[in-house]
């Protein structure tokens, strides 16, 4: 869902980055290059490069704000985003990372 999300709005996207993909041998995922695991990031400047984390919450599981907490303090950069059909009252702010699908109200 949040490839779609960012494709909706016309994001750019050069890649990914999944341990799975890397260990299966993919080259290419959903039109997207396979650059690796966590790992690949360390040849990426956080100054010219924002990261989408497509990682999952899930229930007693922190790897999501885990990884998170560890790339921002590398100094990597969440933008929110927000789908074109998602509605989202003017005095809300949106902190880092944050994803807004398809018909959410907020």
């Amino acid at each position: 869902m949040l490839l779609a999300l960012a494709r909706a709005l016309n994001y750019p996207l050069f890649g990914v980055c999944d341990p799975k993909l890397k260990s299966e041998g993919r080259e290419t995922w959903e039109g997207l290059s396979v650059l690796g695991d966590d790992g690949a990031l360390e040849y990426h400047d956080p100054e010219q490069v924002s990261l989408l984390l497509g990682i999952g919450q899930l229930v007693r599981d922190y790897t999501r704000s885990r990884l998170y907490r560890a790339l921002s303090a590398r100094g990597f950069s969440f933008p929110p985003l927000v789908h074109p059909t998602a509605w989202v009252a003017p005095d809300i702010e949106l902190p880092d990372g944050a994803q807004v699908m398809a018909g959410a109200v907020i």
